[in-house]
């Protein structure tokens, strides 16, 4: 027999997370250490992460690797 509420929850879409606009979803997890006064001065921002996604993208722009998607995405020039 099965739990939960019969019918299921009619708002359960409330509640998930939603896809977004991103060409590609985020499953990979970087680490890496810097210094405490960087980590302060990013954290400025409430959009940091974002700011250090675009970052990384310019690095892989200039290996050449990074797809039209992505530098669509982060505003990233040819």
């Amino acid at each position: 027999m099965g739990r939960g509420r019969p019918g299921g929850n009619p708002e359960l879409e409330k509640f998930q997370f939603q896809k977004g606009d991103r060409p590609e979803s985020l499953k990979s997890k970087l680490s890496i250490w810097i210094e405490p006064s960087m980590v302060e001065a990013l954290k400025q921002n409430d959009n940091w992460r974002d700011e250090v996604r675009r970052a990384i993208a310019q690095i892989v722009k200039q290996r050449g690797q990074l797809s039209e998607e992505l530098r669509e995405y982060y505003g990233i020039e040819n």
